[in-house]
């Protein structure tokens, strides 16, 4: 695959660039080493710099049959690019990868499925979603993505709609309600003491659509609680 179809389809920009590309056709593994390009003269590509510094590998959307593993050379003092093909200095995945599973997250697809489906491990995943509910990982999203992702989610009559702000105050604790389902009282203590360590925005939102997805899913046995939301709005 020439590097320049490669450069598109991982949206690696200037100063970046496309340094070694590595196919292990056999294991369908395919390694696209990305660094800073080289300053050039008058007289041709200047001396070279190398590529000290720090260096991470994170696994990427995958490109066709192949599993994708972007190698990021970092120069020394340069912190984590934000770029889609690069992550955190802490995550396993890129943060196009990372966006996608977390946008499968909250349509409702769970994680063996969604591993099915990216072909990756449970066991990566499950500690990608640990990190997530406790705060640790960020979900780098452009504001307007963001703004849209995941609204148009399951509705009901009786349920109000995801962006409503009874769902955050009820998550958070500022809104006491008369719970008589031992499911829901569950739910809503792992929720609000996942919120309590979570910052990122994106993060939150998924916590909301899982609070919001149990009560469309359970509408009807949820009667006193749902009459108590509609009340508080």
């Amino acid at each position: 695959m020439a590097w320049d179809v490669l450069k598109k389809l991982l949206q690696v920009e200037a100063p970046w660039t496309i340094k070694e590309v590595k196919v292990d056709a056999a294991g369908k593994r395919m390694e696209i080493a990305v660094g800073v390009e080289e300053p050039r003269s008058w007289f041709g590509p200047a001396r070279k710099r190398g590529d000290s510094g720090h260096q991470h590998v994170w696994r990427h959307l995958n490109l066709g049959p192949y599993h994708c593993h972007v190698r990021v050379f970092l120069p020394a003092g340069a912190r984590t690019v934000n770029q889609p093909w690069a992550g955190e200095a802490n995550a396993a995945f890129s943060h196009a990868l990372a966006r996608t599973i977390v946008g499968w997250l909250g349509e409702g697809i769970d994680l063996k499925r969604v591993g099915t489906v990216l072909d990756i491990e449970f066991q990566e995943l499950w500690k990608f979603k640990f990190a997530l509910d406790t705060g640790h990982m960020v979900i780098e999203e452009p504001q307007a993505a963001a703004d849209a992702a995941g609204l148009a989610e399951a509705t009901s009559e009786a349920v109000p709609d995801l962006t409503d702000p009874v769902w955050q105050e009820l998550a958070e604790g500022r809104l006491n309600i008369d719970i008589r389902v031992l499911s829901l009282k569950l739910i809503l203590t792992r929720v609000k003491s996942q919120l309590e360590m979570i910052q990122d925005r994106e993060v939150k939102l998924l916590k909301l659509r899982e609070l919001h997805r149990y009560f469309v899913r359970n509408e009807r046995v949820l009667g006193h609680e749902l009459a108590q939301l509609r009340r508080a709005r």
